[in-house]
């Protein structure tokens, strides 16, 4: 029960990102990646994103490209995502 609430992030030189605790990869672009996990929304901006790895069995996740931000969500993300996706496609 504990495991299930645990969550790491680990950068490298804002170029990299591995996270654990992925419950599922909501939806991504080159510019923006929201994902669910077990700690909450995570919505992680950059350029030139892209999945290096994905192990949803073991709930990891890696991303390359440049990394800009990285922010918990309290709101879900269907709610919000026409808003994001008008703003990112505007």
């Amino acid at each position: 029960m504990e495991q299930e609430n645990k969550s790491t992030i680990n950068i490298i030189d804002r170029k990299k990102i591995i996270i654990s605790g992925v419950k599922k990869l909501e939806s991504f672009n080159d510019k923006q990646f929201l994902v669910i996990t077990n700690l909450g929304n995570l919505i992680i901006t950059g350029h030139e994103l892209s999945i290096e790895d994905m192990l949803m069995t073991k709930g990891d996740l890696c991303i390359n490209g440049q990394i800009d931000s990285l922010k918990y969500s309290g709101s879900d993300f269907k709610k919000n995502n026409e808003s994001i996706f008008k703003k990112i496609f505007k």
